[in-house]
């Protein structure tokens, strides 16, 4: 039976929301070193020494860092698999815009998702999920993340140890287990950690939803599903209100949303 658990201002939690099998499990864990290697651009020094890698998102991460930080699995993802996670994330999504209907109206586009595998012995520092590696007097390469309004993240397994969500703005610590989906901020306000791994290795689906016209300068090209299927990307949200109408029964739900505003 599915389940939802609204824990704190902006963060709900989904339980029992789908099954991943114990082969999909297996295979993730065999694209996990793969797929290491294609995280990153490894810098060397004069020595051959590793100094840095540079991720898909262009943050910079010490040497020291890199083994301590999960792995991203964007490729070999089975089709079925991919489709079974998005369509079940998104009737969990319209559940959540009508717990927070205003929502809404920053949803343009969302992220495909990925997988981040969290090997033991790794865990994810502090941060917010619009941060872009800014720092004074740079401009960073994608910007995308920016635009982030709202954080989705699928836990697929439960044989691993540690691997909680913390919040830090809430002191909140919210245990994780298999077939849960979790939303919240994007922003400062859902800053967010992910706690050590222990044993084990945690497999999560990522994904993120925002707003912004499209500018390829800063990496914010979306597009609709049906002209390139669940590759990497961007994928406009302008069916949402309609599908927020359907759900609920009640005619133009979505559309009032953007009415009061003009109200006012």
């Amino acid at each position: 039976m599915m389940t939802s658990e609204n824990i704190a201002p902006g963060i709900v939690k989904f339980t029992n929301c789908f099954e991943v099998s114990p082969e999909e499990i297996s295979h993730l864990h065999n694209q996990v070193n793969a797929s290491f290697e294609d995280n990153y651009e490894f810098v060397y020094d004069e020595n051959g020494n590793l100094t840095h890698g540079i991720n898909k998102s262009f943050h910079i991460v010490p040497a020291e860092h890199i083994f301590a930080l999960p792995v991203r699995i964007y490729d070999n993802l089975a089709l079925e698999f991919v489709e079974r996670l998005e369509t079940t994330i998104h009737k969990k999504l319209i559940e959540y815009v009508l717990l927070y209907p205003e929502v809404m109206r920053s949803i343009w586009w969302r992220t495909l998702g990925h997988v981040s595998a969290y090997p033991a012995g790794t865990s994810l520092a502090t941060h917010s999920d619009n941060d872009v590696n800014y720092r004074p007097g740079t401009i960073p390469h994608d910007q995308a993340a920016v635009q982030h309004v709202l954080s989705c993240t699928a836990v697929l397994n439960d044989d691993f140890d540690g691997g909680n969500m913390f919040f830090e703005f809430y002191d909140l610590e919210v245990p994780v287990s298999a077939g849960e989906i979790l939303f919240f901020p994007s922003n400062y306000v859902g800053t967010h950690c992910v706690k050590l791994v222990t044993k084990g290795t945690r497999f999560s689906y990522v994904s993120w939803y925002g707003h912004g016209s499209p500018d390829e300068n800063k990496n914010i090209v979306p597009r609709y599903l049906k002209d390139f299927g669940y590759e990497k990307g961007k994928i406009w949200m302008d069916h949402l209100y309609d599908d927020c109408d359907a759900a609920c029964g009640e005619e133009h739900i979505g559309r009032r949303v953007f009415q009061r505003a003009y109200d006012h």
